[in-house]
């Protein structure tokens, strides 16, 4: 069975949540183990667990706490039953951090075969440090991804060889049944993941012969980078950028990474043939293309099994709806036995920004007061403002992924000057743009004539924009701040040269 806990740190001065799923067989220096992993801490720490209340009964004596680093006693000892509580203390070397963390037994479900353990699914904040602010619905999405990336490490090596088996098993039949023959990547269609909460829009490729696979875009970061390759004003290299999405190509065997052969190999699943054998890629904002990782092979299983089930049972391929021409997607839901719903672009959208984009101003009031002083004089400057990243890859050690730096400009739309600028190695992100832009206007010393920026901007800085009444066109072309973008990029890429 799955214990479902939720971790809750009580020093915190907002609610600092995790909510992991990790099998009931665990012994406590395991679920130490976890826990670290989970809130990205040390393993150099003392630790102590103490029960609070186990089998439906409070403990009233902390007498028979585990012995720190030696207890090899299973979880189930103390949380048999739902409600049940553990209390966890973490001591880091220094002596400098001491948290209490109150461990709860939520739930008991059965082993979900998509899944691997230990599993994070809900994480609301950051840890204690020396500043600490509510986190938006969409900076938990990263947390979450972020976390399960560290706990995939502590996944057994038989869970994830068996997800790679299915993954590996349903690729091959999708190949088999060649889907591009019949549907071109325009008809987009929609799969709603009711037990995670995500939408998966996936895309057939191979109908113009060149790239043979599956596309598949998540969430609202994806549906939008579906929507800029479509409409065609982007770049590739800069949708690539922002892209959150999953894909399954199928290449020749000399292009395939060793890796990803190895496992092929490892799997005894048969590829042979050109543009035959699978590669799979992984896509994050803010972050370069990399291989797949435990939870992506869950999301993968997932959507392939829904594909196949979907390309089975549709009889008329030319009645699935075309995303430019008709504006609507076919969206499948699994807890309806995968009933297929139509749905209107436009209402999608809006659905998943209210989901993902939290409605919220981050700069304080006394933040703000400042501002709003200063936006009583008017300018005659039209400003450029964008968020978006510079595509020069850093990578910090050795089989970590690399990040793509972000960066916030903004520049005078005639004149072309710059007025502010700022990078960071960390993804763009609602409080970072809207900092950013109250920043910009402080340094303006009144309110410009209009504000210009691209799509994906604005929906991080409209709540501030809206509370500042701040005039905002959006413009996908912004040519001050992409001709300095680009000279910024051609200095950086020059001094790389000379190292």
């Amino acid at each position: 069975m799955i214990y479902e806990l939720n971790l809750h740190i009580e020093e915190a001065t907002v609610p600092v949540i995790r909510t992991i799923q990790v099998k009931d067989y665990i012994n406590f220096d395991t679920l130490h183990k976890i826990i670290v992993h989970t809130f990205g801490l040390s393993d150099q720490g003392t630790y102590t667990f103490y029960p609070n209340k186990s089998a439906g009964e409070v403990v009233e004596t902390k007498d028979n706490q585990t012995e720190t680093r030696q207890n090899k006693a299973e979880i189930t000892t103390w949380l048999v039953q739902k409600d049940d509580m553990i209390d966890y203390t973490y001591e880091t070397i220094d002596l400098k951090m001491n948290w209490h963390i109150r461990i709860t037994l939520q739930n008991i479900v059965d082993v979900d075969p998509l899944i691997t353990y230990p599993h994070c699914f809900y994480a609301q904040n950051n840890a204690p440090s020396t500043v600490q602010y509510a986190r938006s619905e969409l900076d938990s999405e990263i947390m979450i991804r972020e976390i399960n990336e560290r706990l995939f490490m502590l996944a057994t090596e038989q869970d994830y060889e068996r997800l790679w088996h299915e993954v590996l098993m349903e690729t091959k039949k999708l190949y088999d049944i060649e889907p591009w023959r019949k549907i071109t990547d325009d008809q987009v269609y929609v799969i709603y993941d009711d037990i995670h909460d995500e939408h998966y829009f996936c895309s057939i490729l191979g109908k113009a012969r060149e790239v043979f696979g599956l596309s598949v875009y998540i969430g609202f970061e994806g549906m939008l980078s579906l929507l800029d390759s479509f409409e065609g004003e982007k770049t590739p290299e800069e949708i690539m950028k922002h892209q959150h999405s999953l894909l399954i190509s199928f290449e020749n065997r000399e292009d395939l990474e060793k890796e990803q052969y190895d496992i092929i190999k490892r799997h005894q699943v048969t590829f042979r043939g050109k543009k035959a054998w699978p590669s799979f890629v992984s896509f994050t904002p803010g972050y370069y293309p990399w291989n797949v990782h435990a939870d992506n092979l869950r999301q993968l299983l997932f959507v392939l099994k829904t594909t196949l089930d979907m390309l089975v049972t549709t009889k008329d391929y030319e009645q699935m709806p075309y995303i430019l021409e008709d504006k609507i997607f076919h969206v499948r839901h699994r807890e309806n036995s995968y009933e297929m719903n139509v749905m209107n672009v436009h209402d999608l959208m809006e659905q998943l920004e209210r989901k993902y984009i939290a409605d919220k101003v981050y700069p304080s009031e006394i933040e703000l007061k400042r501002v709003t002083k200063k936006l009583y004089r008017p300018l005659q400057q039209i400003v450029e403002f964008k968020g978006t990243y510079i595509d020069i890859p850093i990578q910090e050690e050795v089989d970590v992924r690399p990040i793509f730096p972000s960066l916030v400009i903004a520049a005078d739309h005639e004149r072309g000057n710059v007025y502010h600028h700022a990078m960071s190695p960390k993804p763009l992100n609602e409080e970072q743009l809207q900092r950013e832009l109250l920043f910009l206007l402080e340094e303006l010393g009144g309110r410009p004539a209009m504000l210009l920026m691209d799509e994906r901007t604005y929906y991080y800085v409209e709540p501030l924009v809206q509370v500042l009444n701040i005039t905002v066109d959006i413009e996908e072309h912004l040519p001050a701040v992409d001709f300095m973008f680009q000279e910024m990029f051609t200095t950086l890429m020059n001094e790389i040269g000379k190292e």
